[in-house]
């Protein structure tokens, strides 16, 4: 086999070259970059693909393998070929560029190739790290001068799926690989000119890493899921092959430059590590990786994540969304919406992914968070993480951590459904190993705001911490409300409105830190959301900051109460898609996890078809719903479908008598007078009617105003008895409603 030509049975080759690659696996065959045989002449030739012969007895040449012939002012690429010596005369990459004319190597290429007097000028030399082309004639090289650093970075540019798998082999980034591989590598970066066209000004030099410069999509048939005819990384169902193992680690680096890798699907059992890396060495950088809409599914592997499997390097500015499923039936499995386990550093980060499965340690963002791990500024945000495991560790941000955790948050909920599971709404288990440590099991400046649930027997559960060992937390919170937990391993217990502060003040005053250990505090929150989001490096904001649900209790307490308004605001990014179209649904669960039941037919606002560029959306808890938990979802013209996070459990009040009547001096009452009820108590809700009989009649207020003119009014609440049924009781009618008086 011969790049050009396989056997030069007595034929002149004049002014030609190869590019492709070349090999030969059969018994005793024959493979040349230009030639496979050469019985003839070559003159004026080169060749640059790479070379390879595996079979018994085979031969293989930078210009010919088996060579009977002559070769005259012809070359083969000894770096690119991986052949160092053969028929011919055999050169660097950096002597086969040098020249830009017909000087030096190339002196005597200027050839006569018509017959006509003079030569034909056929090559055209480029620049100093480009190959010479073909010009004679009508032809029509091959694209072999390309520079995949072109903005001379010494970042080799990324477009296509088969080039972010060529990263397998390259695991340093410098855009060297070895021979058996070439093949393979070139193939996805097909005429790559010198060093991959790194360089430092005009000089080749290693390149340093490789750059996204294009969204990818495994799912390139646009049908929505991930099969056959997506090619060969659907792999006959198993999916993607993680880049990087714990032997051979990833110990370059990747940026993502702001481009979205979408769709990513693994689904293999017994895969040590699953993820998009394996496992990211200590010098291995990851910066500004976007996944969307990861599907992974693996059974008894060691660690999965998303970005990463492990992690012992940098990761900056990345995020994920999507699905995880990380099951074990024997041994230790760390699973994290990003990485699996970390024993380097997170920054500026953030995960959005859905995690179930039966992990040992799970988490919104990491699995594992290692003595030697830090995660600064990240969060995880309003998927559920979830462990059937008995002895789980489950945090809404990381499932055990043993290192330090800064500036960071969790609107993640978190379910333990095994027994003896440490569950917390931001760490399930805190550790520290070494009694001396100042950085291990540590937390600070951080807060958790989702449900904690554990069904399994005798668990640890804490709304920020749910076991601790010897860690610290540092002006660190929970919900008590919305997580369900009123105590927690460490941290302190707040009530969702006090964590809705808009500043460096209160609670959030030492919130200010230097994180970069640069001088000065680094501003790394964000207070103009309803609770404190992140904005320090550039980070992703997956969580929806600007969809909020407020409960209007009378009794200001910190849950909803039955038959007492909830309602949701949203600002002007949420804008509805489609006019008249039902955009914004409420939704109720038993344990604010899973069972998600929409009850949209409940709206007590105003039409889904008139909310403009900021809107409210009210629903009345029923009954049947008390110690039931709700959130909104909605359609976004940003993000598509985005949630808000749950309430707490709906609450009924206990201790109201049965009786209830209007104080005195109230009847008739008149528009704008403040009505009040005797023995009044929290969860009185007020009702107007058109007549006496209750007919056409809506939510009010006790202060009637001038469009409830002639009509009456009544009161209700709904209590706890004495043998705990939930009963109701109201008010007489009273009216009809007069006009304000005068002194009014």
């Amino acid at each position: 086999a011969g790049g050009l030509v396989g056997h030069n049975l007595l034929g002149d080759i004049k002014a030609s070259y190869a590019a492709g690659t070349v090999s030969a696996n059969a018994i005793k065959s024959q493979a040349g970059g230009l030639a496979g045989i050469n019985q003839g002449s070559i003159t004026a030739s080169y060749a640059r693909g790479a070379v390879s012969a595996t079979g018994q007895g085979s031969l293989k040449g930078g210009l010919a393998a088996y060579d009977l012939g002559t070769e005259t002012d012809s070359y083969w690429d000894t770096e690119t070929t991986g052949i160092a010596g053969s028929g011919g005369l055999g050169q660097s990459t950096s002597h086969l560029q040098a020249p830009t004319g017909y000087t030096g190597l190339y002196a005597n290429w200027n050839l006569n190739l018509d017959g006509v007097e003079g030569g034909d000028n056929p090559w055209h030399f480029g620049g100093d790290r480009h190959y010479p082309i073909l010009v004679y004639g009508d032809i029509k090289s091959s694209p072999q001068q390309r520079d995949y650093d072109s903005d001379n970075n010494r970042l080799i540019e990324i477009t296509t799926l088969e080039q972010l798998n060529a990263i397998r082999w390259d695991l340093n980034t410098d855009g060297v690989v070895a021979v058996a591989d070439q093949a393979n590598y070139n193939a996805a970066f097909p005429g790559a000119i010198a060093g991959m066209g790194c360089a430092n000004d005009s000089t080749p030099a290693a390149c340093t890493g490789y750059e996204l410069k294009a969204d990818l999509d495994f799912d390139t048939d646009g049908d929505g899921g991930i099969d056959a005819a997506d090619g060969a990384h659907h792999n006959t169902g198993r999916g993607w092959f993680s880049i990087g193992s714990a032997t051979t680690p990833f110990t370059g680096q990747f940026y993502g430059g702001g481009k979205t890798i979408a769709n990513l699907y693994v689904n293999q059992n017994e895969t040590t590590r699953a993820g998009l890396f394996g496992e990211i060495g200590t010098a291995g950088i990851i910066d500004g990786v976007k996944l969307r809409d990861v599907d992974i599914s693996s059974l008894d592997g060691t660690a999965v994540g998303a970005l990463a499997a492990v992690n012992a390097g940098t990761i900056k500015v990345s995020s994920a969304t999507g699905r995880i499923r990380a099951d074990e039936t024997v041994g230790t499995v760390y699973a994290g919406g990003l990485v699996g386990s970390n024993t380097g550093g997170i920054t500026s980060s953030a995960a959005r992914v859905d995690l179930g499965g039966s992990a040992s340690a799970g988490g919104g963002l990491a699995g594992h968070n290692s003595s030697t791990g830090s995660i600064i500024a990240s969060y995880s945000a309003l998927t559920p993480a979830i462990t059937a495991r008995n002895n789980a560790y489950l945090g809404g941000l990381v499932g055990h951590n043993q290192g330090s955790i800064t500036a960071t948050y969790s609107r993640s909920p978190v379910k333990a459904t095994g027994n003896m599971a440490a569950v917390g709404g931001l760490v399930g288990y805190n550790q520290r190993a070494d009694s001396t440590s100042t950085t291990q099991g540590t937390i600070t400046a951080s807060y958790a705001i989702g449900p904690v649930v554990a069904t399994g027997t005798t668990p640890s559960v804490g709304g920020l911490v749910g076991k601790n060992s010897g860690g610290t937390a540092v002006n660190s919170y929970w919900a008590t409300g919305v997580s369900g937990q009123s105590s927690s391993a460490l941290g302190a217990a707040q009530i969702w409105r006090d964590l809705e502060i808009g500043a460096y003040t209160g609670i959030y005053a030492q919130w200010n830190l230097n994180l970069d250990g640069q001088a000065g505090n680094d501003d790394p929150w964000d207070f103009r959301t309803f609770y404190p989001s992140l904005k320090y490096g550039g980070i992703d904001r997956l969580d929806q900051s600007h969809l909020r649900i407020q409960i209007h209790s009378s009794a200001r307490n910190d849950a909803p109460v039955v038959d007492e308004p909830i309602s949701t605001s949203f600002g002007i990014r949420h804008l509805l898609l489609t006019r008249g179209r039902s955009g914004v649904f409420w939704e109720v669960s038993a344990d604010g996890v899973t069972g998600w039941t929409t009850v949209v037919s409940r709206d007590q606002g105003i039409g889904l078809d008139r909310i403009g560029a900021r809107g409210q959306w009210n629903i009345l808890p029923t009954p049947a719903e008390a110690n039931h938990r709700f959130r909104v979802r909605m359609l976004s013209n940003e993000r598509g479908w985005i949630y808000s996070y749950p309430t707490p459990p709906v609450k009924t009040w206990t201790g109201a008598t049965a009786a209830l009547s209007f104080a005195s001096g109230h009847n008739p009452p008149r528009v704008g007078q403040q009505i009040t009820v005797s023995g009044d108590q929290p969860g009185l809700q007020w009702v107007r009617c058109n007549d006496a009989t209750g007919s056409v009649c809506a939510v009010a207020l006790n202060a009637p105003t001038a469009g409830a003119q002639g009509k009456y009014l009544y009161a209700y609440r709904y209590y706890t008895d004495s043998n705990g049924v939930l009963t109701k009781a109201s008010t007489g009618f009273i009216g009809p409603i007069l006009a304000a008086s005068p002194s009014s």
